[in-house]
Parts: C-alpha cells; sequence; structure tokens
C-alpha cells in the first residue's frame, strides 16, 4: 500500500511551575526560552545529535533549504483553554516553533524527505505543566520503479533513534531557562511522562472504506471480515506494529475513528498507553482524496512539490489535534477556546 507523508509528534511533560504569571511575563519567559533554544549552542549541539544519527544511515544525506533557513527566527503563538481544577478561569499558553531542518537522505536505495522541529509550550497557570515536543515528518520521494512506500519499518527506526537523541540534547537546557528565568529548580526537573503521535496520509480505497464502516456502520474491528475495509483493517494494524514497535495493537478497545473534527479530515487510529507514556498511531485522510500520490501522478516529483504536500497532509493536521488531546488527558485540560 502506498502512503503518503509520515509524521510523528514525540513530547515530554513536565512538572508543574512553582509560580503562576501574568500574560505579560509569560510571553518574556517563551521568548527567553525560544532565544535559548534557537542559539547557536544549543540549536547546533540537536543537530549534531541528530546529524550523527543521519549520517549513519547515509553518509550522503543532504540539507535543503526550508522556509526558516534564511532568518532562523522562531515563531510564537498564544492560545486560551480552561482547566478541569478552574473550569471559570481563562488561562494562556504560548507555543513556540523553533527552527526546522529539511535533509534528503536514502534508505535502501530511494530517497526521503526528512523535516525536523523542536517546540514547546508554557502556559500562565501552575496547573498546566510545560511541555518539550519533537516533531519529525518523513516522506517518500516517489518514482516510476516504486508503487509503495519503501522501508517504512527502517524509516521509523531512524525516527526513534532522532526523537530519542533530540529530546536528550534540547532536556537540560530547557530545564535550565526555567530555573534561569526564576522557576525553583525542583519544578524544572525533567518527566518521565511522555507523548508519542504517528499519523500516516493514506488516500488508499480500502482505508476510505474502513473509515467509513467504523464511523457510520458503528463496526468494530472484529466485526470485518470481508471487502475493501479488510484490506485498509490490515493495513492499520501492519502500520501501527511498525510505528509503535508493538506498543500497542489493534483492537476492538483501542481503536476509534474520526470525521470532521478538523473538516474534511478523517482518521482512524489506535491509541495505547504503559509505562513510557501515551501513544497513538493511525492514518487520516482528506474527503474526496484519490488515490496516494504516488500512484495518482507517476510524472517526476519536484522535490518543490514537498512543501505543496506537507501544507496539505491531512496527518499532519489531525496529529496536532491528537497531540493536544493527549495532553489534556494527562494534564487535566478542557478543550481549547481560541487562538490568537
Amino acid at each position: 500500500m502506498s502512503l503518503g507523508l509520515i509524521i510523528s509528534r514525540f513530547g515530554r511533560i513536565g512538572t508543574q511551575l512553582s509560580q503562576d504569571l501574568s500574560s505579560s511575563d509569560l510571553y518574556q519567559v517563551t521568548k527567553s526560552q525560544s532565544d535559548l533554544l534557537s542559539s547557536g549552542d544549543v540549536f547546533e549541539s540537536v543537530n549534531a545529535a541528530v546529524d550523527q544519527i543521519i549520517s549513519k544511515w547515509d553518509p550522503a544525506s543532504r540539507e535543503l533549504p526550508t522556509e526558516t533557513t534564511l532568518y532562523q527566527e522562531e515563531q510564537i503563538f498564544s492560545s486560551d483553554f480552561r482547566h478541569s481544577l478552574a473550569p471559570s478561569a481563562t488561562l494562556k499558553t504560548y507555543t513556540s516553533l523553533l527552527p526546522d531542518r529539511r535533509v534528503v537522505l536514502k534508505i535502501a536505495n530511494h530517497d526521503w524527505i526528512l523535516r525536523t522541529r523542536a517546540s514547546f509550550a508554557i502556559s500562565t497557570s501552575t496547573l498546566e505543566p510545560p511541555r518539550l515536543w519533537w516533531t519529525t515528518e518523513g516522506m517518500p520521494i516517489p518514482d516510476r520503479t516504486h508503487r509503495s512506500s519503501p522501508h517504512i519499518p527502517k524509516f521509523l527506526n531512524i525516527i526513534d533513534e532522532i526523537e530519542a537523541a533530540a529530546i536528550e540534547a534540547l532536556q537540560n537546557p530547557f530545564n535550565a531557562a526555567l530555573i534561569e528565568s526564576g522557576f525553583k529548580s525542583e519544578s524544572a526537573k525533567p518527566s518521565d511522562r511522555s507523548i508519542q503521535i504517528r499519523l500516516a496520509d493514506n488516500d488508499h480505497r480500502s482505508f476510505a472504506k474502513l473509515s467509513d464502516v467504523l464511523f457510520y456502520a458503528r463496526l468494530l474491528p472484529s466485526q470485518i471480515n470481508e471487502g475493501r475495509e479488510r484490506d485498509g483493517l490490515q493495513a492499520l494494524k501492519s502500520f501501527v506494529e511498525d510505528a509503535s514497535a508493538n506498543r500497542v495493537f489493534v483492537s476492538d478497545q483501542s481503536v476509534k475513528a474520526f470525521r470532521d473534527v478538523i473538516p474534511g479530515v478523517s482518521s482512524v487510529v489506535c491509541r495505547g498507553a504503559d509505562s513510557s507514556g501515551n501513544i497513538v498511531v493511525g492514518f487520516a485522510r482528506s474527503a474526496g482524496a484519490g488515490p496516494a500520490y504516488q500512484v495518482q501522478d507517476p510524472r517526476p516529483f519536484a522535490i518543490e512539490q514537498e512543501n505543496y504536500t506537507r501544507r496539505t497532509s491531512a496527518a499532519r493536521r489531525f496529529s496536532a489535534h491528537l497531540a493536544d488531546l493527549e495532553a489534556r488527558h494527562i494534564t487535566g485540560r478542557l478543550p481549547a477556546l481560541t487562538r490568537a
């Protein structure tokens, strides 16, 4: 089966901070954190850790320009939310997206485009712990000789190594910056609580059928034994096992279908939790999507097309929603209200 963009979001949840902040103070703390983490020393140390892993898999990998290559600036935005322990209060979170990087690497003689970015979120309330995120996006460059997404398990192994190295390189500077901003050291210590979201774009008809029977017909996975939906379920099982390293499996209890939570996007995911944290793995597709792009367009793929595919990716958009949803499960937040 042919898949499009694959995205992995790995989050580390910190412990509650020792003091509430005003919105203006929070912005200054966020800006200070952003400046530190995107500065030369920290940014280069994280990149070096990631590059070491990429070079191990492909010594001839090459870096490509990105939207932030020229100015290397972080992006900061705010959102309002409510917490279950303070439902009448409107609280604010600032999220910072650090500069991203884009690399072409070869996996078993096939080129993939890899894009990585760190981000973090800090809130005005002690009820909402800080969150540090590492996001990896990968897409196989299609050609006439490959009608399916090649070597996905191996690509997921690379993501595992990159996430572990990147979070390790970021965690100490992130905590140190919190302490420097006036938070007590015990409140900024690392946490073992983690969130992992892994989704892939799947525009195949068998997945569309699977999504329909799960959402509209309310069938359970154990009741799907024939037709295209069975093929879609088998593809889901295979991807879930590969992407979770067998931490979670498809079952009637673990699978959930979503439709139009984000307008025009349908998704089927498998959710689980273990001592390492929460994990969600699955597929997403846009309404009206045809066959996966590798089959749909056999013409030579220009690297510039990756940017369009990325911006229109259903998996990329819905994974952000799932990451926020899982953070709510851990921190007790209620749904977001507005985004500035």
